[in-house]
């Protein structure tokens, strides 16, 4: 029975060893945890064999749509413990480096048009308080 509740340990060990678990802890967890979970090793006891089958069972249900894969890919990409990407494939890793690599260069691209919006007020702003220090304003 020990022996099919390890992983479950090992994981519960990992996260309250941190002192702030972050969102990207969740996907190389969650991939160890299934990992572990797999059955069919020789000389497991059907008990222990069952006991993961139904851990296995749970923790692939979990994590499962695109957006919610996405996301915790996307934080363990960020995260320098794990952004070699280990628990994915070489086409997943390549997948979610474009992904985060694309959606830097589109936020780059919307603060540059942000600041370019804002230069024309903040300068009218700072020529109205030089030239009208009491007032701010021109009237």
């Amino acid at each position: 029975m020990a022996m099919a509740l390890k992983p479950l340990k090992e994981a519960t060990v990992v996260m309250s060893e941190d002192s702030t678990p972050t969102l990207s802890v969740i996907a190389p967890l969650h991939a160890q945890l299934l990992h572990d979970t797999e059955t069919g090793f020789s000389g497991e006891m059907p008990i222990v064999r069952e006991i993961k089958q139904t851990i296995h069972e749970d923790l692939s249900k979990r994590y499962c749509t695109v957006r919610e894969k996405s996301m915790l890919h996307a934080a363990s990409t960020l995260d320098p413990r794990f952004k070699a990407l280990p628990f994915l494939s070489q086409d997943e890793q390549q997948d979610i480096y474009s992904k985060v690599i694309a959606e830097a260069a589109a936020l780059k691209r919307h603060r540059r048009s942000m600041l370019r919006s804002q230069v024309p007020q903040m300068k009218d702003k700072m020529i109205n308080t030089l030239l009208f220090p009491k007032e701010g304003t021109l009237h």
